[in-house]
């Protein structure tokens, strides 16, 4: 929900507001939560049990994004003929023009997609690559060296590496850079899943706050998909901080119908990163038959105050859309 909120273009963005309602947070925790359940995996020596660790990570991650992506570009002329995709209008992910593709152009995307590069518009999905290459690098560290301090040292050393790399030298290579700082918050987030119990104490969560509050008007805003963040301990830190909030808010709502609609999103968060992008069309288009001011292109409109509503539409269709394709397509495969 926090991905799809802060995909929405907004004139009212506060420094302190879009880092506290994810904008410090909703990547990296993603990355900790995809540790949960791999902690164990691995270790000295296992090789076997590393390659079959690598097929079924490729199988639920590298396979889904590509088809998603390859689906994408299929479909680009049709939605620069259909004014989603404005000739000359710069793409809302990489700034670069709108053209109809030729073959050339389509066998470039082609290739880049299955080298997990990715598609010029759904740049949403760039943390799908980001945690295959990630849970691979860290399965065959796990098999180098064991599950000890060694491993431990060497992820932390590496994240300080790429994190300066980045945010000093202004050196950053795609999928690398963010590969490497994301293999430490999956084994952070592994060994966060195994102490989770002292999530539930009072004395943790004020802590977690505190956390929460410094690090909103300290460090502003986390960019892992560019590699950018203010220091290593405090995106680390910050990430472990909101995880025990949403712990402890989890345990609140427990047994309410709120926790089981985000508990029912969460479940679809794959289809629901891969499909908003043609939620906020399909809105745009619908609105523009109302506010016919409204220009194409973007990912939403620029939504001002006074019209906070549009921006709950957004959400909305950025979720629901998704949600009715998957729902759908699994209706069909029974």
């Amino acid at each position: 929900m926090a991905v799809v909120v802060l995909h929405i273009s907004y004139t009212f963005e506060d420094a302190v507001a879009r880092p506290m309602l994810g904008g410090m947070w909703h990547v990296p925790v993603f990355f900790l939560v995809g540790g949960f359940f791999c902690y164990a995996d691995g270790g000295r020596g296992e090789w076997k049990g590393c390659w079959e660790f690598v097929k079924h990570k490729i199988r639920t991650l590298y396979v889904p994004a590509t088809i998603c992506y390859v689906l994408a570009m299929i479909g680009h002329n049709l939605f620069v003929h259909i004014g989603w995709y404005p000739l000359g209008h710069p793409s809302p992910s990489t700034g670069e023009p709108f053209v109809l593709w030729g073959t050339k152009d389509y066998a470039i995307q082609m290739g880049k997609a299955l080298l997990g590069y990715g598609e010029p518009i759904m740049g949403a999905m760039w943390f799908v690559y980001v945690l295959l290459f990630a849970h691979i690098g860290l399965m065959v560290l796990k098999t180098l060296l064991g599950r000890g301090w060694t491993l431990w040292t060497l992820l932390f050393g590496l994240q300080i590496a790429s994190w300066y790399l980045s945010n000093r030298m202004g050196l950053t290579i795609p999928r690398v850079n963010n590969t490497v700082t994301a293999m430490f918050m999956l084994q952070l987030g592994g060994w966060a899943f195994q102490h989770r119990e002292w999530g539930r104490k009072w004395w943790m969560a004020l802590l977690a706050m505190a956390v929460y509050v410094a690090s909103a008007v300290w460090c502003g805003n986390v960019v892992l998909n560019k590699n950018w963040y203010h220091d290593p301990i405090m995106l680390n830190l910050t990430a472990v901080a909101v995880l025990i909030l949403l712990y402890q808010l989890y345990h609140f709502l427990k047994q309410t119908f709120v926790a089981r609609t985000i508990a029912y999103i969460g479940c679809h968060s794959y289809a629901i990163m891969a499909g908003q992008v043609l939620g906020f069309y399909l809105c745009t288009s619908l609105l523009w038959l109302h506010y016919r001011h409204i220009p194409m292109g973007g990912y939403t409109a620029v939504i001002d105050e006074r019209h906070w509503f549009v921006g709950v539409a957004y959400v909305v269709m950025g979720v629901v859309v998704p949600l009715l394709i998957t729902w759908g397509i699994k209706r069909k495969l029974r």
